[in-house]
């Protein structure tokens, strides 16, 4: 075992059960309270592929201590922009 592919996969996992719990949490907010609803936080977040990213580059620049080859290397697995912005 090394420590690359786990972090990947750690970022990713923990990404995307952060997006859950959020969207979850926005979404019971705006049932229990509708007057929230006019704020642009509860017309929808990111997608669930783009935390899992994002996750998974920020537990890599944190294990390596390399935060723009982590930043890189998502752009390089996505081929887009938008992911790093």
């Amino acid at each position: 075992g090394g420590t690359f592919a786990p972090s990947l996969f750690l970022g990713g996992v923990l990404g995307a059960g952060f997006h859950n719990i959020i969207s979850d949490s926005l979404r019971s907010i705006s049932h229990v309270y509708p007057e929230l609803s006019a704020y642009p936080i509860f017309e929808g977040i990111s997608g669930l592929p783009a935390f899992a990213m994002v996750g998974a580059a920020s537990v890599l620049a944190a294990l390596f201590r390399a935060p723009l080859t982590a930043s890189l290397l998502l752009f390089e697995c996505t081929r887009n922009y938008d992911v790093i912005l």
